[in-house]
């Protein structure tokens, strides 16, 4: 990993997830029992205003990232967009 992006990513060592290897965060399917227990750590995260930013700059789409599932059901189609049936 360059330089660059290790200071991109320096605020995840103040992650509150950094310590709860044992949750699925990131799983391909974060809708486990889990979830709860993720969002719960999420609230009280020190970086979540970071971990939201870097959700939407690397165009994530998987795992549970700032408080919720960023899996695929999330992602738009382009039924979604444009409102044609699918």
């Amino acid at each position: 990993m360059s330089p660059q992006r290790l200071d991109a990513v320096a605020w995840m060592d103040d992650a509150a997830c950094a310590s709860r290897t044992d949750l699925p965060w990131l799983g391909d399917d974060a809708r486990t029992h889990a979830t709860k227990t993720m969002a719960a750590i999420c609230r009280t995260c020190l970086v979540l205003d970071q971990c939201e930013a870097f959700v939407r700059a690397d165009g994530i789409v998987g795992g549970f990232w700032a408080g919720r599932d960023r899996g695929p059901a999330l992602i738009p189609t382009q039924a979604d967009l444009f409102g044609q049936a699918g």
